[in-house]
This record gives C-alpha cells, sequence and structure tokens, in this order.
C-alpha cells in the first residue's frame, strides 16, 4: 500500500530517513590525524568552532547551530580541550559565557579530517547540487530546515531560521 501524505515526495522522504538513519547509525570515529581521533559529534563540535572563530561564539551558539543538547557540547568540547584542539575563554563581566576558539594544532587536525574523511562524502553531494541555482539551493536549505524543526518540535526556531 502507497502512503497517500508523501504524495510525490515519497521518494524524497525516504531517501532523508535513509540519510538520518545511516548517518546515525555510523556514529564511529574519523580516520586519526597527527594520532587524534574524532567521533562525528566532536568533529562537528570543532567545525563550528573553527567557522566562528573570529567572533565570539558561546557553547550555547554551538548547540543551537549544531542542534544538540548543551550537554552533548560540553561533552565533546571537555574531549577537545583535554586533547588541546581549542582553548577556553570567559568574558570579563559574564563569567558563566564561555567562548571557545581553536588553537593551531586544532586547525591542523580539523583541516586534515575534513581533507581525509569528510570533503570526499561532501564533495559527491556538492557536485549532485551544482545544478541548482542559488534560490533553488536557499529554497532546499529552508525545506530541509523546516523538517528538522518541526520533526523535533522546535516549530518557534523555523521563524527564526527562515526569515535569516
Amino acid at each position: 500500500m502507497k502512503l497517500e501524505w508523501m504524495g510525490r515526495y515519497r521518494n524524497l522522504v525516504y531517501e532523508l530517513i535513509y540519510y538520518s538513519n545511516t548517518s546515525n547509525r555510523t556514529g564511529g570515529t574519523f580516520d586519526a590525524v597527527d594520532g587524534v581521533s574524532l567521533n562525528k559529534l566532536e568533529y562537528q563540535t570543532l567545525e563550528n568552532i573553527c567557522e566562528h572563530e573570529d567572533e565570539d561564539h558561546i557553547m550555547t551558539d554551538i548547540a543551537k547551530d549544531l542542534g544538540i543538547v548543551q550537554s552533548s557540547v560540553t561533552k565533546a568540547t571537555k574531549k577537545l580541550l583535554g586533547l588541546g584542539l581549542i582553548a577556553k575563554y570567559k568574558f570579563k563581566n559574564d563569567r558563566k559565557s564561555i567562548v571557545l576558539k581553536p588553537t593551531e594544532n586544532g586547525r591542523k587536525v580539523y583541516t586534515g579530517i575534513y581533507k581525509n574523511s569528510v570533503e570526499p562524502v561532501f564533495s559527491a553531494f556538492f557536485e549532485a547540487l551544482e545544478d541548482f541555482s542559488d534560490e533553488d539551493l536557499r529554497k532546499f536549505e529552508q525545506a530541509v530546515l523546516k523538517l528538522s524543526f518541526r520533526w523535533n518540535g522546535l516549530v518557534d526556531r523555523i521563524l527564526e531560521k527562515v526569515e535569516a
């Protein structure tokens, strides 16, 4: 029996579900760079810190960007700090807000993992999207974002992200 609610989006829904499940299932570690291996969450946390190193991006911002709970960021940053891949700083007037910055070694490990493990995966994905116009790409991004927030019950954040 074909389920009617999916309509012409059936294949897309199946592919998104398949991606989500395989991505969650393969939670292993990325190949070591200079003896350092990171799991997906640790890598994504380091990537976010590198991406925002010129800003005062706090741990709460990282959790929101990655769509994870604060305790997961805390766990990932604890390992990254222990490996010397990031450093933490506190604001003078706000001792609770912790800003994280990559170290030189953190940038090196991030770049190595990206080039060895992440780029080969995403290059095929980016290639499949080459014919999308910037507007098409933006619409696809918004659709995936709406799906993420609705699926996870975060409807209020949709408006914040989509209208940005």
